[in-house]
């Protein structure tokens, strides 16, 4: 992908300006559209976020504390079988009963 010039990155950031100075924050349609917005960031970062990156952090932690960096390369390696570095990626990746990556949400009948 292409880098974007000084020029570039002026006109872009003069460009975001002007359209925020002229949004018609007045507008009710607007104010509900951007208050759903945030109610949308807040639901990703309460469900996403402590339920999928925190228990994934945590895990990839106890992968590299637990197994040497060998026997991953050995298994998840570009070297590897196809089969077996599906295998193993998915019995890494398996929570049986959805709590640890989905959080208690996950048992609302779409698992």
């Amino acid at each position: 992908m292409k880098r974007l010039s000084e020029r570039q990155k002026f006109v872009l950031l003069v460009a975001a300006f002007v359209a925020a100075y002229f949004l018609p924050l007045e507008n009710p349609r607007l104010q509900s559209a951007l208050l759903e917005a945030f109610y949308m960031l807040h639901d990703y970062a309460r469900e996403h976020v402590l339920f999928c990156l925190v228990p994934a952090l945590f895990i990839a932690g106890a992968m590299t504390t637990f197994l040497s960096s060998q026997a991953v390369i050995r298994y998840l390696g570009p070297e590897s079988k196809r089969w077996t570095a599906y295998g193993v990626g998915g019995g890494f990746g398996r929570d049986p009963g959805g709590l640890l990556l989905h959080g208690p949400t996950a048992f609302h009948g779409h698992l």
